[in-house]
Formats: structure tokens, C-alpha cells, sequence
């Protein structure tokens, strides 16, 4: 892992790193396809980089020891979404997308999967954003959060939140930007994220 001159986390991605994540990703893409199926649902996998995401340029300032060095990170920022891609999804039928992108060099780069489901939400104009992870809710002073609005989001993000949590917050928050109503992250099942029965409810205030 790297760590930029903000703080920021970043998985050090190279070409070799870029197809680990292609093979792994179409493994784990077979099951869920599976799963959703046992469900009634039918799902198509997509990968980010074929024309889908787009990314901005990644951060090339990178802490090494105690000094800033300038390494090749194939990584990047989402920053749009082609929605042209997506024209199939209806109730019953979605798709799965692992969050790969392309920059403006055309370049294929990691980008991360909170700020990527960002933004395909927000292309979409999807309503509710969930991000499901390992903890059940965001933690303050120890305690958990069940609601919160945009701007203390905000805060906890810059001032409180770190690693994981940290990005899922800016997600979030891009992801209000773009006009989604509610985001909730946690861990549980999905019906109850989005019944607010479980986690921490995001909303723009």
C-alpha cells in the first residue's frame, strides 16, 4: 500500500497488479452471477475499463520512509461515467461492475470501488447509494452513527474517519453531489441498509 502527501491510501498498481484483479475479479463475478440467479436475477459483468469509467489523473507523490518519491501508480479518480454501457439494466436484470476505468491517456488504471459505485449512481440518477463493508456502522467517539447529514459527513471525513471509512465518506459525499438522496453504509443485508434498519444513514441537508 501507498500513502500520498494528503494521507491517502492507495494499493500500489502496476500492469501485473491490473490483470491479477481482472482474473480474480471474473472468478468472484461467476459466483455472484450465480447467486443472483438462485434469486431471480439476471446480471451481465462489466468491466469499468471497456468503455464505461472513465478516470482523471492519479497522484504520482507518494511517501516512501520518511521521503516523497515520484512512482508510476496506475491508478486514477473517477470521473465520468459512459452510461451508454448500462442501457440494458431494468428491474430483474443489472450489472456488475468491477471498478477498473480508463484515464485520458488511455491508459487502463484501478480506481477505487466506493468512488466508482459513486459515480455510477449518480449517472444513473439512482436514488440510494449503499456501501456495504466489515463494520455496522461509522464509528464517532467511540460510539456508532445511525444518521447523519452531508456537511457532518464532511467533517467526520476530513477531521475523524480514517482509512477505509475515510474514502467511504468521500464517496458518499460525491455521490449526494451527483444528486443521490441517501447513502447508507454498513453491514448487513441490503434490504435492511435500505429500510435504515442498519448502519449510517448519509443524507444532503
Amino acid at each position: 500500500m501507498l500513502r500520498d502527501r494528503y494521507g491517502n491510501q492507495s494499493r500500489w498498481t502496476t500492469p501485473e497488479v491490473i490483470d491479477d484483479i481482472k482474473t480474480v475479479s471474473a472468478a468472484l463475478s461467476r459466483e455472484v452471477l450465480r447467486q443472483l440467479q438462485l434469486r431471480d436475477v439476471t446480471a451481465e459483468w462489466l468491466l469499468g475499463s471497456d468503455g464505461l469509467i472513465g478516470a482523471g489523473p492519479g497522484e504520482r507523490l507518494w511517501w516512501r520512509g520518511k521521503r516523497l518519491v515520484e512512482l508510476e501508480n496506475l491508478v486514477g479518480p473517477p470521473t465520468s461515467v459512459h452510461t451508454a454501457r448500462l442501457a440494458r439494466t431494468r428491474p430483474g436484470h443489472i450489472p456488475l461492475v468491477t471498478p477498473l476505468a480508463r484515464n485520458t491517456a488511455g491508459q487502463e488504471v484501478n480506481t477505487d470501488a466506493d468512488r466508482a459505485a459513486a459515480a455510477v449512481a449518480g449517472a444513473v440518477g439512482a436514488a440510494d447509494l449503499v456501501l456495504v463493508t466489515d463494520v455496522t456502522h461509522l464509528m464517532a467517539d467511540g460510539k456508532p452513527v445511525h444518521s447523519i447529514t452531508e456537511k457532518t459527513a464532511v467533517d467526520l471525513r476530513d477531521k475523524v474517519a480514517t482509512g477505509g471509512m475515510r474514502k467511504k465518506l468521500r464517496a458518499a459525499c460525491e455521490a449526494l453531489e451527483q444528486s443521490v438522496e441517501r447513502v447508507v453504509i454498513g453491514n448487513a443485508p441490503v434490504t435492511a441498509l435500505l429500510t435504515t434498519h442498519a448502519g449510517t444513514v448519509i443524507t444532503r441537508g
